[in-house]
């Protein structure tokens, strides 16, 4: 189930946060990756929401429910790192074997945030986060499963801003509009962004000058709604010197690359503005990196 955007085309807000105060809560919008968590009594699996099996890279969580879970449980939620970097999280989710997944969980450990209870997905919310609040308050304080920040008042969003946290998800609990949709993007959850990023293939790199003349800048682009590949700028911050070297290995193998860039706003003819690059987005397939995203950015 994913939210929908509370922006409309030039990023001017579409609905009114104060509109929602009477039938709804705000769930802190986590900086993470999406994930289901299925325990079946016996054993863990990890899916991200293309449907892969990403169990491996997070041991830990493996580890976890195989010490303290006993009935079957299946979680929708964040995976987040500690540091609450979010370049943390991305790192730990491109690891490429279990080897190197486990070193990286004692690096850089995450934790599950969970904000539902899927299985009781033909009742309102009240009861789905009953049962997911239940649960989880019966784990031991240092099992890394927890709860997302929730409010009953609109005014989080702005705690957040203040925070420096990426949003809230403001949910619609009434029953009849609160049951839970599977791949449907429901108006029964919006999504409030304190800031803008979006997900961009990667169309090429070019060379730059000095200590950075093999790697100077990477080409970004966006599918349009007719499935052509379009330009949507370029983004040369945000690297770390590994990084560049990673990126510019994948990309001379010709590897096809979702990455995950935070930007300004855009231009007049739809070109980032002071874009920055942020990591790998491995959980995402390509055809997620489409031009609408751009809808939520305004115009400089």
């Amino acid at each position: 189930m994913l939210a929908t955007p509370s922006t409309s085309a030039g990023g001017r807000r579409a609905i009114d946060i104060q509109s929602l105060t009477a039938t709804h809560i705000f769930d802190l919008k986590m900086d993470g990756v999406r994930a289901f968590f299925f325990w079946d009594g016996s054993r863990a699996t990890i899916m991200n929401r293309n449907g892969v099996n990403v169990t491996y890279k997070f041991p830990e969580l493996v580890t976890a429910a195989e010490q303290y879970f006993d009935l079957p449980v299946w979680l929708d939620g964040e995976i987040v790192c500690d540091t609450g970097r979010f370049e943390d999280t991305l790192t730990r989710d491109k690891q490429a074997s279990p080897a190197a997944a486990l070193a990286a969980s004692t690096r850089v450990p995450v934790k599950f945030h969970a904000f539902d209870w899927p299985a009781w997905h033909e009742y309102g919310w009240h009861p789905r986060r009953y049962a997911l609040n239940q649960f989880l308050s019966d784990l031991p304080d240092n099992v890394p499963f927890v709860g997302t920040p929730m409010s009953g008042e609109s005014d989080f969003l702005q705690h957040t801003r203040e925070a420096g946290l990426e949003g809230v998800i403001a949910k619609n609990v009434m029953p009849s509009l609160s049951r839970y949709q599977f791949g449907a993007r429901s108006k029964s959850w919006v999504k409030f962004k304190t800031t803008r990023r979006l997900t961009c293939l990667v169309s090429g790199y070019e060379p730059g000058t000095g200590s950075r003349a093999h790697f100077g800048k990477m080409n970004l682009a966006l599918i349009t709604s007719d499935g052509t590949v379009t330009s949507c700028g370029a983004v040369g911050t945000g690297f770390t010197h590994a990084e560049i070297w990673e990126l510019k290995k994948l990309l001379d193998a010709g590897q096809i690359l979702v990455v995950e860039i935070e930007a300004l706003n855009k231009t007049g003819t739809n070109q980032l503005r002071f874009p920055v690059y942020r990591g790998i987005r491995s959980d995402l397939d390509p055809s997620q990196c489409t031009f609408d995203q751009l809808d939520e950015f305004p115009r400089c």
